[in-house]
């Protein structure tokens, strides 16, 4: 295919991709005479098509089994009307569409094709538009339909086989002010037959409804399926915000049977993105919902699991070393208690201590064990515990303070269990020394 025939096939098949979930919807482009209403089937135009796609987030399908769909429409529209002559007001709306104000300002391809004999446009490159080819493949019968009309629009070159939009005539510039002008002048309608709604029945029953310059019916594509479905709405372009107004001031508008709601297509936008935010906002909720409980659930059975792994500490176990001189390690003093008195590291559960301390905390693992020790220590009346050059002074915990010790040591046991829980969780949770006990020092763990 040229350049230029794949720019047709894009004038035709227009595709607009809809937001964070992607949709792809086929668009096809029609006109009317008498108003020159340009009738587009499916999406929308423009910067309505734009805001469209960040409002929206429909049902995504893929890009080349979706433009094979409508073109296999179009070439079955096409065998249709080849036995019969064809429609001349279908002919001329195509045809005004194409160089209307709505199309004809964002058509780059058109466009240029105008430029090249002062805006003549040779017959057989309109019949490369895929759409008008549909309706009549008749070079003649097309301008005939045309000249007929009466149509202000359109000049016809019988002689020259061409034709051109009409020099007095000129086609307004589409920028940004364009643009927002057609957003203001757009309004959406619901309410139509999803099954049976045809475009040719939309174009003529909005044809009394005020100065209608494009119709654009919605359509999805169902993922399940592969084919299109009409959404039941479609998007309203006015010429003027006024004739936008007008419709709109209309007590009710009735389509076999059924009144169809309207809206302002800026409202209708904005709804549907508060809509979107609201699902994000419920989304967040449930799964905040959900942590919390998960995190509750844990909570418990970090409970449950501290109330069953850690009975109460042994009483009579912790022993009080005084009198400790600068220079000692935790590793002299158990050291000196192995030498002396027998006492295996094993049987030591935790030591408080740090060097330079002069005071140390030996929590044993057997009730009663720091009672026992000091027992045998306080009977060796010659040397008792002497470590490092300095004998020290022994003693037990008793009483309410060996209790408030005892629940300082669960505490630090819970809580580095809970920041260690599955194997630790990077540096910040790496087991370290703990609370001091009194003046006793750091925590050591013996095994």
């Amino acid at each position: 295919m040229s350049g230029g025939e794949e720019r047709q096939e894009k004038a035709h098949f227009v595709l607009s991709v809809h937001s964070s979930n992607t949709c792809k919807a086929l668009i096809l482009l029609l006109s009317d005479s008498d108003n020159h209403i340009n009738m587009s089937e499916n999406g929308t135009n423009g910067a309505a098509a734009d805001k469209e796609v960040k409002a929206e987030a429909p049902e995504a399908a893929g890009d080349a089994k979706a433009s094979e769909q409508v073109k296999g429409e179009a070439a079955k529209e096409e065998a249709e009307v080849k036995s019969a002559p064809a429609d001349p007001v279908r002919i001329v709306r195509q045809v005004e569409h194409y160089f209307g104000d709505f199309n004809f300002p964002k058509d780059k391809f058109l466009q240029e094709a105008t430029k090249e004999d002062e805006g003549w446009v040779p017959m057989t490159t309109m019949l490369k538009f895929t759409r008008l080819a549909s309706i009549s493949r008749d070079a003649g019968e097309i301008m005939a339909a045309l000249k007929n009309s009466g149509s202000d629009l359109m000049e016809v070159d019988e002689a020259g086989s061409r034709i051109r939009r009409s020099p007095a005539r000129p086609a307004p510039e589409y920028n940004e002010e364009r643009k927002k002008a057609l957003l203001r002048s757009t309004v959406y309608c619901k309410g139509f037959d999803k099954e049976k709604t045809t475009l040719d029945e939309m174009l003529d029953f909005f044809k009394p409804h005020g100065d209608v310059i494009n119709v654009a019916l919605r359509y999805y594509l169902d993922k399940r399926t592969n084919k299109r479905g009409f959404k039941g709405s479609l998007f309203l372009v006015f010429n003027t915000r006024e004739g936008a107004e007008a419709f709109m001031a209309k007590d009710k508008i009735v389509y076999k049977e059924v009144e169809i709601l309207r809206k302002w297509q800026e409202d209708y936008f904005e709804e549907k993105k508060q809509e979107v935010e609201e699902s994000k906002r419920q989304r967040q909720e449930r799964k905040d919902k959900v942590k919390a409980a998960r995190e509750a659930t844990n909570k418990v059975k970090d409970e449950e699991e501290e109330d069953s792994e850690e009975p109460g500490l042994p009483k009579g176990a912790v022993l009080c070393l005084s009198e400790i001189n600068a220079e000692t390690r935790r590793e002299d003093i158990k050291e000196a208690l192995k030498a002396k008195y027998d006492v295996e590291n094993n049987e030591i559960a935790y030591v408080y201590f740090d060097k330079g301390d002069a005071e140390a905390k030996l929590r044993f693992r057997e009730e009663d064990a720091a009672k026992m020790l000091s027992d045998k220590i306080a009977a060796d009346e010659d040397e008792g515990l002497t470590v490092n050059g300095s004998r020290l002074t022994v003693g037990v915990l008793e009483g309410e303070e060996e209790k408030a010790f005892l629940s300082k040591c669960q505490e630090e046991m819970k809580k580095w269990k809970r920041d260690n829980r599955g194997g630790g969780r990077g540096r910040g949770h790496k087991r370290r020394g703990g609370f001091r006990g009194g003046r006793g020092g750091k925590r050591q763990r013996t095994e």
